[in-house]
């Protein structure tokens, strides 16, 4: 492995146990017809949650080598967290003159060397452990074997790069839309797939669960300050209409069925009456779900913000590895581990109560 590679492994466990949810080499695409241009990737990119849920965020670019275009890469890096609005960016090397660093600073990057990533681990009392979805050891060879098996599978290959790339700048609402649907497709004649097809569609699925927690948790950061009726309405209004607002909408169908009669008439002369439900737009099956278990996140909040890297760890470590539950491990690493499995479970059963999700990749968390 290239020590530039390493490097990134390194800050993902760093970020792991200042407990973040971390992922590395996010393709950052912008849509340009007919055809998605890649802008650029990163590195390496955390999140965990605050006490309100708002999320918080923080990129890493590595590089190992001395000739790294210090200047050129911290002005690279300042740009992309203001299109990102991310709350923090670290640049990582293997030293740093003291004019790079003072400048790094000046622009709110923390400038970071292979000695203070040496102090940190100290200080997080890191053992040369490589767990969970940072076990490059294990999982780095098999997602690459994972992507070939899907490559040529279409539905399959959407989902991969959605939660490689367009996850990471989509709306709350569209996150939680469309992962709901990617779990309906994943589950869908699983049965009869190959073996090879399978063990990618395992590690999708798990991806697609982990991620959809964050995506509830950070839409739930919406609806905090409001009160249950005005959350209800707000998350109705929102999964029906994203962007716009329900009068927006409202005028909008109005305008198709006004479009619609007047297209009839002058092809049939007849003009026709049309339902008022035809022009209704109703939200999603799940809508009252999603009520449900936001609910129960935001009336436990410190619990509910560590979910996600709770997911992470049991998925990765256990039920990917085919490992038995470290119940001792879990235990030193989250101080309310009964109350956090218990949401981990809720938000796991709203998606299954919307999709054919077979219990069995589930079955050692849900009955923890």
């Amino acid at each position: 492995m290239r020590e530039g590679e390493f490097l990134e492994h390194r800050m993902k466990r760093l970020l792991y146990y200042q407990r973040f949810l971390v992922r590395d080499r996010i393709s950052l695409k912008s849509q340009f017809y007919p055809e998605r241009v890649d802008i650029t990737d990163i590195d390496v990119l955390g999140i965990k949650f605050l006490d309100d849920l708002s999320p918080y965020t923080v990129i890493c670019e590595c590089k190992s080598g001395e000739r790294a275009k210090s200047i050129d890469r911290l002005l690279w890096l300042k740009g992309l967290s203001q299109y990102l609005s991310v709350n923090s960016c670290y640049f990582v090397r293997k030293q740093f003159p003291s004019k790079v660093k003072e400048f790094a600073i000046s622009l709110k990057i923390v400038p970071i060397d292979y000695s203070k990533i040496e102090d940190l681990e100290k200080q997080l009392c890191i053992a040369d452990r490589w767990l969970g979805s940072h076990d490059y050891t294990f999982f780095c060879e098999r997602i690459s074997r994972y992507y070939k098996n899907i490559c040529n599978n279409t539905d399959l290959l959407r989902i991969y790069w959605f939660l490689k790339s367009s996850f990471w700048y989509s709306s709350n609402v569209a996150r939680v839309k469309k992962l709901m649907t990617a779990l309906d497709q994943l589950t869908t004649n699983f049965d009869k797939m190959e073996d090879a097809i399978k063990d990618a569609i395992k590690w999708l699925f798990v991806e697609t669960l982990i991620l959809l927690s964050v995506a509830v948790i950070s839409l739930c950061s919406e609806i905090y300050p409001l009160n249950t009726d005005e959350r209800e309405e707000y998350l109705k209004a929102k999964l029906i209409s994203d962007k716009l607002s329900p009068d927006e909408m409202r005028k909008i169908m109005q305008k198709v069925r006004s479009l619609t009669q007047a297209i009839v008439k002058e092809r049939t002369g007849q003009f026709i009456m049309l339902d008022d439900k035809l022009s209704e737009i109703t939200p999603p099956n799940f809508t009252d779900s999603l009520t449900e278990i936001s609910e129960r996140i935001l009336e436990h909040p410190s619990i509910s913000k560590e979910v996600p890297l709770f997911m992470d760890t049991f998925f990765y470590e256990f039920t990917l590895k085919n490992q038995k539950v470290e119940t001792g491990f879990l235990e030193k690493f989250f101080s309310n581990l009964n109350m956090v499995a218990k949401m981990a479970k809720n938000v796991i059963k709203f998606a299954c109560a919307e999709s054919n999700i077979s219990n069995e990749l589930l079955k050692d968390l849900l009955s923890f």
